[in-house]
C-alpha cells in the first residue's frame, strides 16, 4: 500500500486501499493500524483536511475495526 506522508502532530502517513476499503495509519508514536471497511470519501476529507489529527478522532478513531500492522 502506498503510503502519502501528512503534516500532522500526531500523524506521520495514511495510505488507502480502495479495493479492500482499508484505511492505514502510521502514527509518529511509533505503531501503524489497518482500519477496516473505511470508504474513499473518508480517506480523501482524511487528506484535505487542515488538521489530520483532529479529522482522524473525529471520524475515524472509534468508528471502524483496526488491528495493529505487523511489519
Amino acid at each position: 500500500m502506498k503510503m502519502e506522508p501528512v503534516e500532522s502532530s500526531n500523524l506521520k502517513a495514511i495510505g488507502y486501499d480502495e479495493e479492500a476499503g482499508i484505511l492505514r495509519v502510521a502514527f509518529k508514536s511509533g505503531p501503524s493500524y489497518n482500519y477496516k471497511g473505511v470508504p474513499l470519501s473518508a480517506y480523501e476529507s482524511l487528506l484535505m483536511s487542515d488538521s489530520k489529527g483532529a479529522c482522524f478522532a473525529l471520524t475515524i478513531k472509534g468508528h471502524y475495526e483496526y488491528e495493529k500492522v505487523k511489519e
